[in-house]
This record gives structure tokens, sequence and C-alpha cells, in this order.
């Protein structure tokens, strides 16, 4: 619930205040619009507001210094992503949302049309924009996480202003969390701003977190780690889960193997060379055990599993073992073949989120079809990674055109049409902030 008042110095011509149902109301106001007129509007939790009406000039002249500062912080691109580039630096500002309550620090909400609150996986894609002009601004996307850590190291889905997301009862009665790349992505703000208290700050909850995901969410004591919920996947609604949790999934272990590495690599960095050493075997042991445990030979894919059978549905998420940079070659030469395969994934605007030909695709339902930009940086990366350098440049060239076609970022395209789906949010985050990245080292040269 929240507390509105609104205060005008302008000549009110009609003030009318009327009940819509039992817990709604609909103010109209109309105002004779003067020069030096203005109208101040509280909304709060609080009984406290800003009464004083002040003149409209200087504040309007306070924000577009603002807004000037903030576009001129951002590096120089190639003129060719300049248009969008600079709309996308007015998504990020435009959907921070103010430290108030459980929102300890300044953060970016995913869509300031569709969403509220700070949640854990778009939050890590923000930061990657964020380290290009305001370091601090950065490391908070993730401090606000940290900040609600719980005491068994579970990090939240979600903060709100009023409490955290940790639980949901639907689909299932599970946790709720999001895929672990926390430490990834400390490690790239730390690559750019050369922070070292931050990385510092950031390792035991790091190392908290780790030993979460390996000691509450491993029932068969495998070792291999399971969803017990669909949304922490951040694949909300996709086939992988048709056919009920927990599910072993490959992605999920990829994610842990990248998490893992980084972790060791940030020990490294804070001088904790046995620290460092664990965490790289617990990398390698893993990157192993995700071989033995869903590669499929005959399809080459890695199958997702529930009780140890196959999850026969065909998903970019089958290909994420080759993130890991860890395969052989013959393996990783399959699951490319598959990614370069126009029945499949090499759609005109690729990745689409189940393959083309697979009987549940849907290229207008969230994650059951549509190409998401942030599934495609993580292949752009890992691409480039393992040494397919040409294929890395093609999916950035087409997932920057792809963003450039619109005249706004959305949640998710259509990898045929490259057209939004009606259901797919505008303003949205980490679209703006994934083109963002990959618009500035396209324009340095770098692919990664």
């Amino acid at each position: 619930m929240r507390n509105i008042a609104y205060t005008t110095n302008a000549r009110i011509l009609s003030n009318e205040i009327r009940p819509i149902g039992s817990e709604h109301l609909q103010v109209a106001l109309t105002v004779r619009a003067e020069p030096g007129a203005g109208l101040v509007l509280n909304v709060t939790p609080r009984l406290g507001f800003n009464r004083a009406v002040p003149p409209p000039g200087p504040v309007f002249e306070a924000a577009a210094r603002r807004w000037h500062d903030w576009f001129a912080a951002a590096p120089p691109v190639t003129p060719d992503y300049e248009r969008a580039y600079y709309y996308a630096w007015l998504v990020m500002r435009s959907g921070l949302i103010s430290s108030r309550y459980y929102l300890t620090r300044e953060a970016m909400t995913p869509s300031i049309i569709h969403y509220v609150g700070v949640w854990q996986w778009d939050a890590f894609f923000h930061a990657l924009a964020y380290r290009y002009v305001d370091t601090r601004l950065a490391e908070d996307q993730l401090r606000v996480l940290l900040d609600h850590q719980l005491e068994d190291g579970m990090i939240p889905d979600a903060v709100h202003d009023e409490g955290i997301v940790v639980h949901m009862d639907t689909p299932v009665s599970a946790a709720v969390t999001k895929p672990p790349l926390i430490a990834w992505t400390a490690l790239r703000l730390y690559r750019t701003s050369g922070n070292r208290d931050f990385l510092d700050e950031v390792y035991e909850p790091l190392v908290r977190w780790n030993r979460w995901w390996f000691g509450h969410n491993d029932d068969d004591g495998d070792g291999i780690v399971q969803y017990n919920h669909p949304y922490s996947s951040g694949l909300d609604d996709s086939p992988l889960w048709d056919e009920g949790m927990p599910v072993e999934s490959p992605d999920l272990n990829t994610y842990l193997v990248l998490q893992l590495e980084s972790t060791a690599e940030i020990a490294r960095i804070l001088s904790l060379t046995d620290d460092a050493e664990a965490w790289a075997r617990q990398a390698d042991d893993l990157g192993r055990r995700m071989v033995d445990h869903f590669w499929d030979e005959p399809a080459g894919v890695f199958w997702a599993q529930r009780a140890h059978q196959p999850i026969r549905v065909l998903t970019p998420f089958n290909l994420y073992p080759l993130l890991t940079g860890r395969l052989p070659r013959r393996l990783a030469d399959r699951l490319v073949a598959h990614l370069r395969n126009p029945a499949e994934f090499w759609s005109p605007y690729p990745l689409p989120t189940v393959a083309l030909n697979d009987p549940k695709h849907n290229p207008e339902q969230m994650w059951r079809g549509p190409t998401w930009v942030n599934i495609n940086y993580l292949f752009i990366e890992g691409l480039a990674r393992t040494g397919y350098t040409d294929l890395a440049r093609a999916l950035r060239d087409r997932t920057l055109a792809l963003l450039m076609a619109h005249d706004d970022f959305r949640e998710y395209y259509h990898p045929i049409t490259g057209q939004p789906p009606t259901q797919a949010a505008p303003l949205f985050g980490w679209s703006a902030a994934i083109f963002i990245d990959l618009a500035i080292r396209a324009s340095r040269g770098e692919l990664k």
C-alpha cells in the first residue's frame, strides 16, 4: 500500500476523487498551465510529504545536467550503432529504482513497464553495461542481492522494497533462486575496474553460494546438480520442465562450472592459493561428470534428465557444455553442427530457445521458441572461447542487427521474423545492456 499526495501552485479548475470498486480511487485534477506553475506528486509508504513546489526551471535544468553527464560518460561507438546505443543507455538509467527498505542499493528493474523489484539473473547482465560508466553502480547490482543472502548461502530470486522472493508454491512448492552467474559477473566487473576490494568483499558470499548449490540440490548424490523449481532456471515455461521437477539439466551444471572457474580465479587474485586450486579441481570434476552423465552419442547433444531419463526436447541448453571450453573437439564440433543447422538453431534471427524442428517449438511463447539475446550473449562468449571465432562473430552481428531493427529493446523476439511477440516486455534492461556491451566491443574490434 502507498500513500499519494499531490500539491500544486497552479490555479485549480477541477479536482475530483471517486471510488472504483472497493480498493481503488480515481483522481482527476485539471489546472491552468501557466509559466512558473508546477505540480509535486508524492508516492510513498510513509506519511512524510514534500509540500513545497519549487520553480520548474531549475528542476528541469538539473535533470538535463544529470542526463547529459550520463550520456557523456558512455564510451564512444562506431556511428552505425549510435542511435540504438544511446537509446540503450536511456533504458539503463530510466530503469533504475531508488533504495528503500529491502532495496538497499540503487538498482535496475528488468522493465519499468512489466516488472517491479530487482531480479537476480537480470541484475548480472545489467551490471555488464553499468561497468562502463559507474563502477559502484555496477557492483551494487550484485550487492543488493548479496545483502539478502540467507544463512544457508542461498541468494534470493528477487528483491522488492517490501521483501524478497525465496520460495514459490506454483507450479511446484520449492525454493526459488536464479542460475549461478554471480562470480562470473564479479570477475568481469573486476577486469574493467581493477577494484580488488570488491572481490575481497564478495568472496565469502560466493563461497557460501557455491556450497548451497552442491549441498541442497543433489538429491541422488551423483555430483550433478538439479533444479527443484522451474523458475530457478530463468527459463520459466520451457518445455524442459513439462514432465515435472526436479530436473538435472546441462545448463545449470554448465553455469556451475563457470561459477567454480570464476571463483578459482577470484581466489587467485586474492592470493588464496589453496582455495583457488580446490575450486579449479571441482570445476574440472564437474566438467567431466557432465559428459558422462548427459552426453548422448547418437544424438550428439546433452539431454536434460528427470529421474535419470532423458527429456528429449531440443533446446540451446542441450548445447550449453560447449560454453565451458572443456569438451573434446569432436563433441564440440557436433554441438556446433546443431547450432549452425538452419532447421534447428541457425534461424534468420538466432538462437531460438526450442529448435525450429522440435514439436514443442512455439515462436510466440517466452522460452518455448523465441530468441532471447542474453542466451546469444553467452554463446558468443563461449564460441569465441572455444575457437569458433567466425561463428561467434556471425552470432554477434546478427544479435546486434536484430536489436537495431526496432525502436525499443524487447524481452524476446521471433526467431524467423525478428518481431517481438505481443507479450514481450518493452524497455527491457538486459537486451539494452547486452547491446551496449556488444556494440562497445565490436567498435573496439574485440570479440571476447
